[in-house]
């Protein structure tokens, strides 16, 4: 070689071996990059994950909570062994909340698999503080209650009560004849 080509040879392979060296950091440049963003998106699907397994929990622990404010009766049971227990129950919710009951009226049990709604319904006449206290303790109460419907009329004169139409149900698990033992 040549003193020329010498000259030309060593800055080349600089040129040559500067060309490879920002490949390769371009290369490993987009490596990083795409790692960095799958870390990312696994990242959201384990937070995702978490918070719908925090979501079951609590959905888990509502159900067995409520599993124990509904009460387990035979398979025969009826309006005449369930009205006087929402009876008892509805004349502690009233004494509580000042909201006297006018009208009581049973309607057919709704039967869902081993599930049975007894729908109450009732009509009132009360002040809007006596009801959303009244309201309140129903949601709370054990065995449980629903509002299935509610239906306020305002009074004919300033100053008179509501007038409230309800049905409350209250929810009853029966056993079947296999799990009691009976035949």
């Amino acid at each position: 070689m040549t003193l020329t080509q010498k000259q030309y040879s060593i800055p080349l392979m600089l040129g040559i071996l500067l060309v490879c060296l920002a490949s390769f950091c371009t290369y490993q440049y987009c490596v990083a990059a795409a790692t960095a963003h799958a870390i990312v998106e696994q990242r959201a699907a384990l937070d995702n994950a978490h918070k719908q397994a925090k979501a079951l929990a609590r959905a888990q622990a509502d159900e067995k909570h409520l599993a124990a404010k509904i009460t387990r009766h035979p398979a025969n049971w009826s309006w005449s062994e369930q009205l006087p227990v929402m009876v008892s129950q509805l004349t502690t919710l009233v004494q509580d909340c000042g909201a006297p009951i006018d009208t009581l009226q049973p309607s057919p049990v709704v039967m869902h698999g081993q599930l049975a709604r007894f729908p109450l319904h009732l009509t009132m006449h009360t002040n809007l503080a006596s009801l959303t206290k009244f309201l309140q303790r129903a949601q709370q109460a054990t065995p449980v209650f629903a509002v299935d419907q509610l239906t306020i009329h305002a009074g004919k004169k300033n100053g008179d009560l509501l007038q409230v139409d309800l049905t409350l149900s209250s929810y009853v698990m029966l056993e079947s004849s296999r799990q009691t033992g009976d035949r």
